[in-house]
């Protein structure tokens, strides 16, 4: 899922990407993260690190917009990849959720 709109602005120096933008840079990369061979057994720190912060960065600037559908979906992704059985709460982008 490489698109120019996203990727360029957050690798260019000078740059200025938008916080949504930065959230689906960071959930492919966390996604791609998962999914690392030399990491895997390491408990995939990397992964849930940008997660994180493609989380945070999207709870920034939720304006309707296709790079924030985007996102929710990388988001449910990286959550059924993972084996996360309450996917509603990382969808809502919440903590609040029980486990």
């Amino acid at each position: 899922m490489y698109d120019p709109q996203y990727f360029t602005p957050c690798c260019t120096p000078g740059g200025s990407p938008t916080s949504q933008q930065l959230a689906i840079v960071y959930l492919v990369c966390a996604i791609g993260a998962l999914f690392d061979p030399e990491t895997v057994m390491q408990g995939n720190e990397l992964a849930r690190l940008c997660f994180q912060i493609g989380r945070a960065s999207l709870a920034l600037d939720m304006k309707p917009s296709l790079a924030v559908i985007q996102a929710i979906h990388l988001m449910g992704m990286y959550t059924l990849s993972t084996g996360q059985s309450d996917a509603a709460c990382v969808v809502l982008l919440f903590d609040r959720c029980s486990t």
